[in-house]
């Protein structure tokens, strides 16, 4: 199958194996578990994701214009195989956890949505940043905050950047081990500096290539 497409208004549940190049789904709210796209086209969700089950999108580009939560029955993992850009332009587990979430391949993966109040992603085991990490923001220090719930490990293989108008802050919070492989703040600042905070984690943190984690951070951004 090369496309499937479904066209809001409506529900759809996708519980199963939709392994079409392209996946357009228009509905709201729709409900979401199995294994999404075959790789080969953009995989786009218009409308707020509850995950049924394990789900793992596989596109070129991903795109969820909404929230992405678990639903009632417990907490959920979410992969993202992207070779382009995933977008998160909603809160990911804001108001039901995901179990993990990792991003995989090439591209990057850019988070829009944050406050003071939320967290941007929050999941009760594991986050793995395997691509380039771009924080949106459209004032100089706002928040984005990866937050696991029972200490699991939040790992950022790729560079973190600020993307948009404003410089971004990251935190983590976590009592596991918190990692970066990659530098923190980008070689273009023209649209800001991302800023990692330690959080309220007690946890390992292990740095590499140019990542400072915590107050030093501040120093060698400046």
């Amino acid at each position: 199958v090369d496309a499937v497409t479904t066209d809001a208004p409506g529900s759809v549940t996708l519980n199963g194996n939709v392994l079409a190049s392209t996946v357009t789904i228009g509905e709201a709210a729709p409900s979401v578990c199995g294994q999404v796209g075959s790789g080969g086209g953009a995989v786009s969700f218009a409308g707020a994701v509850s995950l049924c089950g394990t789900t793992t999108i596989s596109a070129t580009d991903a795109q969820f214009n909404g929230a992405i939560d678990s639903n009632a029955s417990g907490a959920r993992a979410l992969t993202v195989n992207a070779s382009g850009t995933t977008n998160f332009i909603g809160l990911v587990g804001a108001t039901r956890a995901l179990a993990s979430l990792a991003t995989n391949g090439t591209g990057v993966s850019r988070f829009s949505a944050g406050t003071a109040a939320q967290a941007t992603v929050r999941t009760t085991g594991a986050q793995a940043y395997n691509q380039a990490v771009q924080l949106v923001a459209t004032a100089a220090g706002q928040p984005r905050t990866f937050t696991s719930t029972t200490s699991g490990a939040i790992a950022c293989a790729g560079t973190v950047e600020a993307a948009g108008s404003g410089a971004a802050n990251l935190t983590i919070n976590t009592t596991g081990q918190t990692s970066c492989a990659g530098a923190v703040g980008g070689v273009d600042d023209a649209q800001g500096r991302a800023a990692i905070d330690r959080g309220q984690g007690a946890g390992v943190a292990v740095v590499d290539d140019g990542c400072i984690l915590g107050q030093e951070l501040g120093a060698q951004l400046a």
